[in-house]
């Protein structure tokens, strides 16, 4: 599990595991940037969702990321303040 307490550090990990896994650049885009528009795909971005929930000890269900085409930087990070109970600074 990464060292993530609250939404802000658990978006550094997000960045860094889009860039890593998926080589998809999201460092420093608006949380309204869509995943697909930044290099993820529809496979990419279950696959990252599965990767929150491994690291964040988490369920998300798949009906709650909702239109995969269009899953934005922010959804992620609502998805993570809402199911590993993480907060906003």
């Amino acid at each position: 599990m990464p060292d993530a307490a609250t939404v802000e550090t658990a978006r550094a990990w997000l960045d860094r595991v889009a860039e890593e896994d998926f080589g998809a650049g999201l460092a420093g885009l608006p949380e309204d940037a869509k995943l697909r528009d930044h290099g993820l795909d529809s496979l990419d971005v279950l696959e990252l969702t599965m990767a929150v929930e491994d690291a964040f000890g988490c369920e998300i269900d798949d009906a709650e990321v909702g239109d995969i085409d269009n899953v934005t930087v922010g959804r992620m990070l609502d998805l993570l303040e809402r199911h590993a109970g993480l907060r906003r600074a």
